[in-house]
């Protein structure tokens, strides 16, 4: 058994008035000194993003279980959770407690056994409460106790951690994916690296903090927007140079009908280049590579080589 336990000063979204706002998880495994820190959901959201052979990856939660192979030949609960991330990064509506009970429900697994545990700050281990605050003549040492904590208490205790007792991967998840949610994180998908992330600073945050996987001496917030706007420019070039040829290719068909090259050179380009096009607007080819072909194939060719051209 090994525990997820996470500290946060947020309350329906926002910050409580003069409390120190706490972003941070512990994953913690006694027995195989296990002591992991992180900011709240950060862990989960890479564990998630992971591709490939999970068990072979050396992730943390991959570290924790002894079964690390059952994900990679049974995956079907982590095709799930990232569908069920995509519903609610589409529409909020999913990210509330009853969609994500039905969510168990539905994959018959439940929240893990939680508990919440009040910590010292660091320094304040040996301060007595109690001396914050002059006990009156008919005041018990219980309520003296109290009304001390009430008046000092943050300054001496750290915000509760919430602890969660997990046995599994599957465990682990949901306890992530139950926090995130009923204390209204944002979870959103990288517009540049694809990748799940929390928006801790900006709900509509379009990307995340990690090292861009085109750019390594940038994140992908740094990255994300100028490649963006490239990918932008690019689309139109490729628009409209791809109108522009297919018209004049086209022209040239309809004034020819009675030439058997030009009429069959015009449908094998044409077929050859909807599987280009297809290629380019799955990201198997870059822009660049389309606009080249199309350059190279602007004009009739008489000696069309089909097989060639068929990409």
């Amino acid at each position: 058994m090994f525990t997820i336990a996470f500290r946060n000063g947020i309350s329906n979204g926002q910050a409580p008035e003069g409390a120190t706002v706490y972003n941070e998880e512990y994953l913690q495994d006694s027995y195989k000194k296990i002591n992991l820190k992180a900011q709240v959901g950060e862990t989960f959201m890479d564990f998630v993003s992971l591709t490939g052979n999970i068990a072979d990856s050396r992730h943390p939660y991959v570290s924790l279980v002894d079964d690390a192979d059952s994900i990679s030949e049974n995956p079907w609960f982590f095709r799930q959770l990232r569908q069920f991330l995509d519903l609610g990064i589409d529409n909020e509506a999913f990210f509330s407690m009853s969609c994500l009970m039905y969510f168990l429900e539905l994959t018959g697994l439940q929240i893990p056994p939680i508990h919440y545990e009040l910590v010292r700050k660091p320094g304040h281990e040996d301060d007595c409460l109690e001396d914050c605050i002059e006990a009156l003549e008919d005041m018990d040492h219980f309520e003296h106790s109290m009304r001390a904590y009430l008046a000092a208490g943050t300054e001496i205790y750290d915000t509760p951690l919430t602890v969660y007792q997990c046995n599994s991967i599957e465990d682990v998840c949901i306890a992530s994916l139950h926090f995130l949610i009923i204390n209204q994180y944002n979870i959103r998908k990288c517009k540049n690296c694809g990748r799940y992330f929390v928006a801790y600073l900006r709900s509509d945050a379009e990307y995340c903090t990690r090292v861009s996987p085109y750019n390594k001496k940038k994140t992908c917030r740094e990255d994300g927007p100028k490649r963006t706007f490239e990918a932008s420019i690019n689309a139109d070039v490729v628009k409209k140079t791809l109108k522009q040829i297919e018209s004049a290719r086209r022209m040239r068909k309809h004034r020819n009908p009675d030439n058997w090259d030009i009429q069959t050179e015009f449908d094998e380009w044409h077929t050859a280049m909807v599987r280009w096009r297809k290629n380019y607007q799955s990201g198997g080819i870059s822009a660049e590579q389309f606009l080249a072909w199309l350059e190279e194939h602007r004009s009739y060719t008489e000696d069309w080589d089909y097989e060639e051209n068929y990409i």
